[in-house]
């Protein structure tokens, strides 16, 4: 169930509210929920186990239904005989943003259509308080409501295992529970006002609009990091949500089906989907998704197949969707119809500066006697934010003679193209993490973290502390989701460059050929 009203942070205590009849099934199905819950570390209000002597129970109850991600109802034979259970499940419709019910061994029409024990439970409450009173017109409509929301239904004449249940329905609220913030760890210079700038284009207020949003600009200008702190700021607002990363490379590695199932599965919150097909993929997105207001974020597309294969037609998406797409080509927004755009800039000086610092010195200003330096540093960067966090991730922990070698090093050379700025920290690697480097710009970009270093450590390469240190050094990031190796396009360019400089005219001469032309020519060459 979704809350309509204005947008606003909450600050959530519990992932999952329980409402319950205690005489039903507090010793019974709420327990073994409860302990299965916990066990999976998911945050649980249960009335008797968090009530303490003195509370006042309606206060306390109030603010835990409001300060939970998800409130379960379990609907059991004799639960609308509560009043208090009643009062309760007024107060959950009006309070909480996601409702799960539970219809337990009860007929799902008979709690709808207020039939059956909770038609006889209804008649009683009527002649007690009056047939036309408030409180029981609330009541009926909040059995409605919340009775026709999708839930789970366990009926006892089926045999259903009640373990394999519980099983079943504790990994769907993990997932559901399960914290999506991409950017909270990650410091942003400039954040603030320009995730404000995006949510005004995205015009959030406009329920009855589904609108797209193109974030454009050049490799390293800070799209993808953007794009994770407007996530992160609005997925809450929306029944569901998915952030495809790095849909460029994972369509060319895995293919469009596979981005489709990842699509779907995010969207639908369920562990995994298998599509026969890409055209099967296709339909789907627009059976199961048509109704669902939703938030997607296409990151880094460079072709319009993939808008086409993933969101071609805002039709596709229920009214009020918002879908956000990264790219380094403007021009492939036209081609996808979005209309509005957002240009990402280059930082400014004072920007700058306070990036570099946050990673050099992880404060926003520079330390005494750095001043000078860090501007050097900054300059050299043109404001780039990559830029700024690979050279700012060099200088730590260096002293003032090193600061003035790397800088005076650099400046020998004004620089044309940021990877000579790049190139720094590469140069600087011991060999063992050197190697390592160039093994994944030419090979294992993308690849399964495990599988990148089991052929690592074969090669007699110490992969894990490589790897760490790479990472530290802002030359590798780890997709934790997908537990793969990832690498900006500019950084991949430069391994690559640096194995070509071995030696310009002579391929075979190379240490690493990835491209099927080169080893082709030096295996013809070798004939």
């Amino acid at each position: 169930m979704e809350n309509h009203g204005a947008l606003s942070e909450t600050k959530y205590s519990y992932d999952v509210f329980l409402s319950f009849r205690g005489k039903d099934t507090r010793h019974t199905f709420t327990c073994h929920l409860y302990d299965a819950l916990c066990r999976k570390g998911i945050i649980t209000f249960m009335d008797d186990v968090e009530l303490k002597i003195g509370d006042q129970l309606a206060p306390v109850l109030l603010k835990a239904i409001e300060e939970s991600r998800i409130s379960i109802v379990v609907f059991s034979e004799n639960y609308a005989a509560s009043s208090w259970c009643l009062d309760e499940l007024v107060c959950i419709k009006s309070k909480c943003e996601h409702v799960w019910p539970i219809f337990y061994k009860v007929d799902p029409s008979y709690v709808r259509y207020q039939k059956g024990s909770y038609g006889e439970a209804m008649t009683k409450h009527e002649s007690r308080f009056g047939k036309d009173c408030d409180k029981v017109h609330k009541w009926r409509s909040a059995l409605t409501d919340i009775a026709n929301l999708k839930g789970e239904h366990l009926q006892s004449e089926q045999g259903k295992d009640e373990s394999k249940f519980i099983d079943d329905l504790v990994d769907k609220i993990f997932i559901k529970v399960s914290p999506k913030d991409l950017s909270s760890n990650e410091h942003i210079v400039g954040r603030k006002y320009r995730v404000e700038e995006l949510k005004s284009l995205l015009d959030l207020e406009s329920r009855n609009v589904t609108c797209l949003l193109g974030i454009h600009g050049v490799g390293g200008i800070g799209k993808t990091t953007l794009a994770k702190a407007l996530y992160d700021s609005i997925y809450k607002h929306f029944e569901s949500s998915s952030f495809l990363s790095n849909v460029r490379e994972t369509s060319k590695q895995k293919g469009f089906k596979h981005m489709q199932e990842r699509l779907l599965s995010e969207i639908l919150e369920v562990k995994k989907i298998k599509l026969k097909s890409i055209e099967e993929g296709t339909r789907a997105i627009k059976i199961r998704l048509g109704l669902k207001r939703v938030l997607i974020v296409l990151d880094d597309v460079d072709n319009v197949e993939q808008l086409k294969k993933l969101a071609k037609e805002r039709d596709w998406f229920g009214i009020g969707s918002r879908i956000v797409i990264t790219t380094r080509d403007k021009h492939l927004l036209d081609f996808g119809g979005v209309e509005k755009r957002y240009e990402v800039k280059v930082l400014n000086e004072q920007e700058s500066l306070e990036l570099i610092c946050q990673i050099a010195f992880k404060k926003s200003y520079p330390e005494s006697n750095y001043e000078d330096l860090s501007y050097r540093a900054m300059r050299c960067c043109k404001g780039l934010p990559l830029a700024l966090k690979v050279l700012g991730s060099h200088m730590i922990g260096k002293d003032l003679g090193g600061w003035k070698d790397a800088l005076d090093r650099y400046e020998k050379n004004p620089h044309e193209d940021v990877q000579k700025v790049l190139r720094i920290s590469y140069d600087s690697l011991p060999f063992n993490e050197k190697n390592i480097f160039l093994d994944i710009a030419c090979f294992f970009k993308g690849k399964r973290l495990e599988y990148v270093k089991e052929v690592l450590d074969a090669c007699d390469f110490c992969s894990g502390d490589g790897i760490t240190t790479l990472v530290n050094k802002s030359l590798l990031t780890i997709d934790y989701q997908c537990q793969c190796l990832e690498m900006h396009d500019l950084l991949q360019d430069m391994g690559r460059e640096i194995v070509r400089e071995e030696a310009w005219n002579e391929v075979g001469e190379r240490s690493r050929l990835w491209h099927h032309e080169d080893v082709l020519q030096v295996l013809a060459d070798n004939n």
